[in-house]
């Protein structure tokens, strides 16, 4: 019987494909952290790393690098522990991916950066690694505002080992912000939003979980998690995942429909991937990615884009600061004029005329 043959993998080894279609390997046991070894398999090298992961009594270099005082991987571990990581759980979890990315880069001798003196790594390293995190790769990852997060996050770490006596400096500081048009998440249009209206009917999924992003303005991540149980009467209510804010939105007439179409079922969530369970964070991102190309969108086209429409249409109807940030929740002006740039000034300048028509009339005419 013909065919390539299939080597059988060591107890505790796996393998996978990397995004250039190469094969890696990892060490995984419960007890123990994942790890890539840095032989080939199959290699007596390769067997002499996994007894060295497994007994522990020769520890390979990811140990030792968390094990070694002073090391930029110390740093990390002290400050996802203290006070100055703040931030609600999907926060952290981002900022700490972020973290563990930088840690895990290797310079061109393969030597990992978290095994670095966090006193002594200068600012060129930081430099190029937010350098090269600008670049938006064809995965969609990467770009201005992914290097300028990862330089924001980056300092506040370097900021911790000041307060711990091991710096005199941030060398985050030297890093230039990369330049962007400064507007993040892209905003829908309204052809974008018809066209997306046009694919996903209403009593699908997809027409729900768009629904609820564009008639609440909540981040995707909070837009997953609304349960039926979040139904009080004529409101949506709940809390909001990253400032803690409660928040109640009346239930705009168009996501009533939308709701009240959708098939029976008992679970508590309402919107549930083909498995019938509750998506994750990163899940639903990916989950509404699809449902945007499906629909031919570009992929400017994402769920957080649908928060800044519904505050783009709020503005050009003429809705206050106030009624902005009640819905956005936002704490100041300056945070709410990000998410409505892209309000038409035609229309805002229209209102902005009737209203002085209405008001002020023909002065010609007025008995003084």
């Amino acid at each position: 019987m013909g065919g390539r043959l299939v080597l059988k993998l060591p107890k505790y080894v796996s393998a996978f494909a990397d995004r250039h279609g190469k094969t890696r390997y990892r060490f995984r046991k419960s007890d123990l952290k994942t790890y890539f070894p840095k032989c080939n398999y199959p290699s007596p090298e390769f067997d002499d790393e996994l007894a060295s992961w497994l007994n522990q009594k020769t520890e390979p270099d990811f140990i030792r690098a968390i094990n070694k005082r002073g090391s930029i991987d110390e740093l990390l571990t002290k400050y996802i522990s203290s006070s100055s990581f703040q931030g609600n759980d999907i926060t952290k979890s981002k900022k700490k991916a972020i973290l563990q990315k930088f840690c895990d880069k290797e310079n061109e001798h393969h030597i990992r950066q978290g095994e670095r003196p966090a006193a002594t790594c200068p600012f060129y390293v930081i430099d190029k690694y937010v350098t090269e995190r600008s670049i938006k790769r064809p995965d969609r990852s990467g770009g201005p505002e992914a290097a300028n997060r990862a330089r924001k996050v980056l300092l506040g770490m370097f900021r911790y080992a000041i307060k711990l006596g091991i710096r005199t400096d941030n060398p985050v500081e030297l890093v230039d912000p990369i330049p962007s048009n400064g507007e993040g998440y892209h905003c829908w249009s309204e052809e974008e939003i018809a066209q997306y209206q046009k694919k996903h009917s209403i009593g699908t999924t997809a027409r729900l979980a768009f629904d609820l992003m564009l008639w609440t303005a909540k981040r995707p991540t909070d837009a997953s998690q609304i349960k039926k149980s979040n139904i009080d009467g004529k409101y949506l209510i709940g809390t909001d995942g990253k400032t803690s804010k409660t928040w109640a939105i009346s239930i705009a007439p168009d996501l009533q429909k939308s709701m009240d179409a959708m098939p029976l079922n008992n679970h508590d969530y309402m919107i549930l991937s083909e498995r019938g369970e509750p998506f994750s964070p990163k899940g639903f991102g990916n989950k509404m990615a699809g449902w945007c190309d499906a629909a031919g969108l570009s992929d400017r086209c994402r769920g957080h884009g649908l928060r800044k429409a519904c505050m783009r249409r709020l503005a050009e109807a003429g809705a206050t600061q106030q009624q902005l940030k009640a819905i956005s929740l936002h704490s100041n002006d300056r945070e709410v004029t990000t998410y409505v740039k892209k309000a038409n000034q035609r229309k805002l300048a229209e209102n902005a005329i009737d209203i002085l028509a209405n008001n002020f009339g023909d002065l010609a005419n007025l008995k003084l």
